[in-house]
């Protein structure tokens, strides 16, 4: 969980991932930005990069979501029956980027199962 007026990216050395706090960006929107950590985490894990948007206000994560899916990796979002507020997953599927669009109650196996296949 990103600290107040920090991000979180993810940094890559080798085979160790980490996530790590980040300064402040002006030209970022939101703070912490979704779109920030996810696009971090699509350059330093490419197509083994899962993405998940949840309920939320804007468009925040829609950019990055767009990058997880360019690099080869998955998005799934939250449905919007299941949403308080279907901006963020509204606008990350409206890209293109989503794979999967779910409840939130299908979301954890549904992840779970993805990891499985990809590390058997």
């Amino acid at each position: 969980i990103a600290r107040g007026g920090q991000h979180l990216v993810v940094d890559r050395s080798g085979a160790l991932y980490r996530a790590v706090s980040a300064a402040g960006r002006s030209e970022m929107r939101w703070m912490p930005s979704v779109d920030l950590l996810f696009e971090s985490a699509a350059k330093a894990a490419g197509s083994a990069t899962l993405g998940v948007i949840l309920t939320g206000m804007g468009d925040d994560g829609a950019r990055g979501a767009h990058e997880i899916a360019r690099a080869g990796g998955t998005v799934i979002a939250q449905d919007q029956d299941s949403s308080v507020v279907w901006g963020m997953p509204a606008a990350a599927f409206s890209t293109g980027a989503c794979s999967a669009l779910m409840p939130v109650d299908d979301l954890a196996r549904y992840s779970l199962g993805l990891i499985a296949k990809a590390f058997p």
